[in-house]
């Protein structure tokens, strides 16, 4: 369950490591521990608005960035499409 994925996360920093994980950007945390890929301006504005959009090509979840490299959403493929488990960067 992602319940126990994030206790398992937590327990695993060290006590004095705390600040610098809650400080550490989403995009970054994301890119460290998802498969990422880059996708296009037209799915950008899709996934902004909780829309699914094309296969990743990937198994679990994947870090989804724009050109820039900006954290989009992090998805997961079901039914043959990239669907968004939580959009950072809504519309």
């Amino acid at each position: 369950s992602q319940a126990a994925a994030l206790a398992d996360a937590l327990a695993a920093i060290a006590p004095g490591d705390i600040g610098e994980v809650l400080l550490t950007p989403a995009a970054a945390l994301a890119q460290a521990h998802y498969p990422t890929v880059v996708i296009a301006a037209d799915a950008v504005s899709q996934l902004s608005r909780g829309r699914p959009i094309a296969p990743t090509g990937h198994d679990g979840p994947v870090a989804v960035v724009d050109g820039a490299g900006e954290l989009i959403a992090v998805v997961e493929e079901t039914d043959g499409r990239a669907r968004p488990l939580i959009v950072y960067s809504p519309a």
